[in-house]
Parts: C-alpha cells; structure tokens; sequence
C-alpha cells in the first residue's frame, strides 16, 4: 500500500431540489477553437493518406501539418493546397474525434464558413466508430453538411446505410439554399435520437430520416459514432464538373463544435474529490455542463474560487476546514442547488496517529454487521473496545468497522499497529484487517493485514504492520 494513501471511508452527500426526471441538455464535447497552433491533440486526430478514399478524390491527407490544419483567430481553419506531395498533386485534412469524441444520440453543431471554386468538396459528417454490421455502407454514414464547389449555394445532407445508398441510388438526402455559404459563418446542426435523425442549417430543418424499426439494413444507426470534418478535392462528386487549377488554396473556416446529449435532470451532481489536503491548492469541481443555464458556485468560507466562477466547472484553493462545495443553477428543468461535502484531511502530526479514544468518544466510528447466525457486540470498558462475538458461520465473513470522522492523511507514516488481547480459549481464532481509502476502495495491502491471537489468557499482544514505502 502506498504511504500516500488515505485510510478512511468516507460518505458522498449529494443534494438537489429536483424530484422528477425531466430531460435537460447537456454539453458533452466541445472545441471553441481559442487557442492558437494545431487542432487540439486531445479533441481531434487525422485520417491520412492518398489513393482517392473509394471516390477517386486527388487530395492526400496529412497528418498533423499547419499548412492544412491550424487554429488561428479563433478558429479552426482546413486548408486544401494545390502541391506535390506523397505522390498526389493536392494536400488537405480530414480530421477526426474518433476515440476522442464518440457519440450515440446527441445534437452536433459546426458553425462554419466553405471554400469556393470548382473541384472543393467540404464536408462535416460522422461514420461509425467501430463497425459493428460491417463495412461501408453496411454500418451507417450522417452527412451533416455537404458541398461542392462548382453547385454554390447549395448544402446537401444525407444518410447512407446498406439499404439506401448513392451506389444503389436509393440514398436518402435533401438540400437546402445557402447563397452566401462560402461568405458568411452559418450553423450546421444534426439532431439524433432512437426515432429518428434531422438536419438543420441555422436551426431550420431540412430532413428528416425516420427509424423504419426494421433491421441494421435500413437503420445501423444505434452504435456510436464519431465526427468528420475535411476537405476533398475532385472526386465522383465533387469533380464532376473538373477541378479549377486557379483557385487554391481554399480553406474551411470553422468557429465551434459542439455536442450535447440529454440526460436526466436526477442525473446531475457535482464532481471532484470527496477529500483536500489542507491548503491544498488547484482543486477541480464541476457539474454537467447544462445548455442554456448559469452557474453560481460557493465554497467554504477559508476556500477560494480561483477560475471558473460562472461556468460548469471551478478550481479552487482549499483553505483548513471541511465543508460544502455548492453550486447553484438557474435553468427551467435544471434549476436547483447542487452539493458535494469535501472533507479536510488530517495531517498527524508526529510519529504515530491515535485512532481511538472509547474513553471520550465511546463507540463513534464503529459498527458491527451481524451475518445470522453469526453475532458481534461492541461495547467499552474504560479506555478499552470490547468486542463480544459468537461465530458459527466464518464464510459469510462477519465483521466490525471503524470510519474516521476525517480523512487521515499517511503520508508521513508508515507503521500501523494493534494492541489487542483475547479469551480464546479454542485457539482458533483469526481476524483480519481490510484498509480502505477515501473513496471507499479496498487499499492494496500485501500481504493482507492478519492478527492471529491464539493466547487464550488475555494477555495483550503487539501487532504491527509497515507500509511499503
């Protein structure tokens, strides 16, 4: 067991003033592009390569190259480049969350801004993540927003799966006038449930595809999937038409993504540690991130909110004393006031930590389970825990506890020890210590703490137990 650990168990008190279960909006995932460099490495990834992508495309994918993909003024910005490079006569990006952000049921949003030109072919789409009836079309495509360049003005959005595809012809799609797509930012939105998939730009609604509740054929779309955001160049589609050698570079300027899911008003809590170390400093809490509400956070009054005030999710400088981490939201399904208790660790002072004193607490801290027909009784005498048991049924593992009123922090010891004696007068006594942390998980003792008090005159006996360094 590490000496860095916390011996305690602690209780987590959640507390809110909703009692039904209504649906709220939540952000899981999103990048507002305010950083500057390559896309952020932990939101996004790249799919790279040549050789046409199944639609004779001219472009090569790179990974991780600012000249295709940056982050600059605010926004994401892909760029296509008429350039040699790996053998193709065109660069880009395709980037990707898979991994990253992956996603069933949600709303999707990219608020964007396309190229021009004959031969471009932008598009913000999701594929599967892990394939799960087989290959293209098999397990499903959502076309978000599509476009191709020598068609201007008009953004395309469409479903694929193993029944309705371009290949077959029967793929499902509608399009809706953009005029001023390759000038102006405008919001391109996917809404997806069990029911059924709708698109929208600038939240008008322009398709819908329904769950015809038939077979993976006609819907593959219950498996997660993740988000695509790249540019071809020429292609079966997007060159039908040829491809410009004049116009490039283009570039594909996106301000936001983001994505949300609803979930159970019930369901929201506040997050964090359950224990601080006094004066520790950098501490996180947050809460899901509700759609359209604000937050108003609180903390003990030795406590500092240092970032975060406003938002789902704070940092704080702990101060001395345990107490409340509350925060209060205002939203039509969501509003309420939300707590966490964060308990304040003890840092012993000295060489040892006096875990009991029955004498002035008496039995605070301890309980007995009894498992029948096994019976144990706690009691004190003087300065001393009495432990009266009848066990006739060991396998049901019959015990008594002590929880620390405070979390105890170890860090700087390293011993446990026990004084104990016993009336055994069968000999055949054996009892067993189990350590658990602040969190409740059983610590990684080994060997497992073992008293084996077979003197039956009741005379004390010394046990002690060195943590690993």
């Amino acid at each position: 067991m590490s000496k860095k650990s916390i011996i305690s168990i602690i209780a987590l008190i959640l507390a809110s003033s909703l009692t039904d279960l209504a649906q709220v909006k939540v952000m899981v995932w999103n990048d507002e592009f305010n950083y500057t460099g390559l896309p952020a490495s932990d939101k996004w990834g790249y799919d790279v390569g040549g050789g046409g992508w199944g639609n004779n495309e001219l472009q090569y994918y790179t990974n991780a190259r600012s000249e295709n993909a940056r982050v600059e003024n605010g926004n994401l910005i892909i760029e296509a480049r008429k350039e040699q490079y790996e053998g193709m006569e065109y660069t880009s990006a395709r980037l990707v969350t898979r991994q990253k952000g992956d996603w069933l049921y949600g709303r999707v949003e990219a608020y964007a801004k396309l190229p021009s030109g004959r031969g471009t072919w932008p598009a913000i789409w999701m594929l599967p993540t892990n394939w799960v009836y087989g290959n293209w079309p098999k397990s499903g495509e959502i076309d978000i927003m599509e476009y191709v360049g020598y068609d201007p003005g008009v953004v395309h959005g469409s479903i694929h799966t193993e029944a309705y595809n371009h290949v077959l012809g029967t793929q499902k799609t509608a399009t809706y006038s953009v005029p001023d797509s390759e000038t102006a930012f405008h919001l391109y939105a996917l809404e997806w449930t069990p029911e059924k998939i709708d698109i929208y730009v600038d939240n008008n609604k322009y398709f819908t595809f329904a769950n015809e509740h038939k077979d993976y054929k006609t819907w593959p779309f219950d498996q997660v999937f993740h988000l695509i955001l790249n540019i071809a160049v020429g292609g079966n589609w997007g060159g039908v038409q040829g491809v410009d050698p004049n116009i490039w570079p283009q570039k594909m300027y996106v301000d936001y993504v983001r994505v949300y899911q609803y979930i159970d008003a019930s369901a929201l809590k506040v997050s964090g540690p359950e224990y601080v170390s006094p004066n520790q400093t950098g501490v996180a809490f947050s809460i899901q991130n509700v759609a359209d509400a604000t937050f108003n956070w609180s903390v003990p009054a030795d406590a500092i909110i240092v970032s975060g005030q406003g938002t789902n999710s704070i940092v704080v400088n702990w101060g001395n004393t345990s107490g409340n981490v509350t925060v209060e939201i205002t939203h039509p399904q969501a509003g309420g006031t939300y707590t966490r208790t964060v308990k304040t660790a003890v840092v012993p002072t000295g060489e040892k930590y006096s875990v009991l004193n029955v004498k002035e607490n008496g039995l605070m801290g301890w309980a007995g389970l009894n498992t029948s027909p096994n019976t144990i009784t706690l009691s004190t005498i003087d300065t001393l825990l009495k432990v009266k048991y009848s066990i006739t049924k060991p396998e049901d593992f019959p015990y008594f506890t002590y929880t620390f009123q405070t979390p105890v922090d170890m860090s700087n010891l390293t011993v446990l020890n026990v004084d104990m004696m016993t009336y055994n007068k069968s000999k055949s006594v054996v009892m067993r210590a189990d350590l658990f942390d602040s969190d409740g998980r059983l610590a990684d003792v080994a060997p497992v703490f073992r008293f084996y008090p077979v003197e039956p005159n009741g005379v004390f006996h010394f046990f002690l137990f060195r943590f690993q360094q």
